[in-house]
């Protein structure tokens, strides 16, 4: 023990000469650095100039930081940190609302970034203050929230956004197809169902347009955009190229999906149904009014077969005499009531039957419950639900024969 006594005095001698030289050589390059303030008329900091003393003694400019203020709020707006050639290293910005609260925040560093803070108010006091989101380059799960909901929705926000805009917005990825056209953009919306996307009313152009005759459709669960489109092409096509108008909801996910057809079938008033009405009524007004002797050939899939049992009661029963309604895999089984016709096809591979399996034996025995049953049973049962599938294809395909040899015949 007394042999590494003065050893460890030795190291600990070392140890505080070596410090001491690093403190001094911190006071020395202080004394060669400098900084010089610059202030606007109105005695704000405009500038902090940092200066260094050169081999030469001479002072040269490392850096420039500036300052731009809000002109109401006498509040920092912009923060730029600038080399000695003026190249900007980091850029902060800041907005206000019209109280003076800070909402966003802004930083660029280098070529990295932007990096967004934003902040939301649950009232005019800025004590308040409700949550802190932080959108960094993939998004961040908000940390300060105590609704675990919100914490995954705001997450799921932010995700969106970036997913949404990166593909044009970086410079590196402008050869990239949009990322809505991918399949991964298709498995992200399916899986977590952020798309906060109002009912859609469009249609698509044909070379035939009858003047007293429509064709409208709506979507069921799931569909984005780019599906909806294919199908009323493929309608549009069957049906010797006449005008489609469609009523498209995007997919909010799996699980608001299902809920949303639940809630459908025990009489909930679905936006996409409201829409669907509306549309109605103004295709029906093209066509001269109820005593025009229009008719409109509707075809829904899936949900869309509930929403179009819900719209048939914001018609009046003079309306829903012009309309013949075709559905395909839809979990109502709509009435040939108020309508001119219904047609309910249902696949025996489809899924929907185990939805509501006493519906449709009671419709058996209706006369006024018009359920068809197409397809067959192979392979593995149950998946039969897509419009694109054979079975839904080929009641398509019936009925744009019909139409065409109604319509255009010769």
């Amino acid at each position: 023990m007394k042999k590494k006594f003065p050893f460890v005095i030795a190291v600990l001698f070392l140890f505080f000469q070596f410090m001491g030289i690093c403190e001094a050589a911190q006071y020395v390059n202080s004394r060669d650095q400098k900084n010089r303030f610059r202030y606007t008329e109105t005695d704000q900091i405009c500038a902090i100039e940092t200066y260094q003393k050169g081999e030469t003694d001479c002072e040269e400019l490392v850096c420039i930081e500036r300052f731009k203020w809000h002109p109401d709020f006498s509040t920092l707006t912009e923060r730029t940190l600038e080399d000695n050639l003026e190249n900007v290293l980091i850029r902060q910005t800041l907005s206000y609302d019209a109280e003076g609260r800070l909402l966003e925040e802004t930083a660029w560093k280098s070529e990295d970034g932007p990096f967004y803070t934003r902040h939301f108010y649950s009232s005019d006091d800025e004590g308040t203050k409700l949550r802190e989101t932080v959108l960094e380059e993939m998004g961040s799960t908000p940390r300060n929230l105590e609704d675990s909901f919100e914490q995954s929705s705001l997450c799921l926000e932010s995700l969106h956004t970036y997913v949404l805009n990166q593909g044009y917005t970086d410079p590196e990825f402008t050869w990239t197809v949009p990322v809505e056209e991918t399949s991964l953009h298709d498995i992200f919306i399916d899986a977590v169902g952020y798309c906060p996307i109002p009912p859609e009313v469009g249609k698509h152009e044909g070379e035939n347009s009858p003047e007293k005759v429509k064709i409208t459709f709506i979507n069921g669960v799931l569909n984005l955009k780019k599906d909806v489109l294919r199908s009323v092409e493929k309608l549009c096509k069957l049906h010797g190229d006449t005008t489609v108008h469609y009523v498209f909801k995007h997919t909010e996910g799996f699980t608001w999906d299902f809920l949303r057809s639940s809630l459908v079938r025990f009489g909930y008033v679905t936006p996409q149904a409201q829409a669907l009405a509306d549309l109605w009524k103004s295709l029906i007004a093209e066509m001269g009014g109820v005593d025009g002797e229009g008719i409109i050939f509707h075809y829904a899939h899936s949900s869309g077969g509930s929403n179009t049992h819900v719209a048939r009661f914001l018609l009046t029963p003079e309306e829903q005499k012009m309309i013949k309604v075709v559905t395909l895999g839809s979990p109502t089984v709509i009435p040939n009531e108020g309508f001119n016709s219904v047609l309910n096809y249902m696949s025996i591979s489809d899924v929907i039957l185990l939805l509501d399996p006493v519906s449709r034996f009671k419709a058996l025995f209706r006369d006024d419950c018009h359920v068809i049953y197409v397809g067959e049973r192979s392979g593995f049962s149950l998946v039969d639900h897509v419009l694109e599938g054979k079975s839904y294809s080929e009641v398509l395909q019936l009925h744009g024969k019909e139409f065409i040899n109604l319509y255009y015949p010769g």
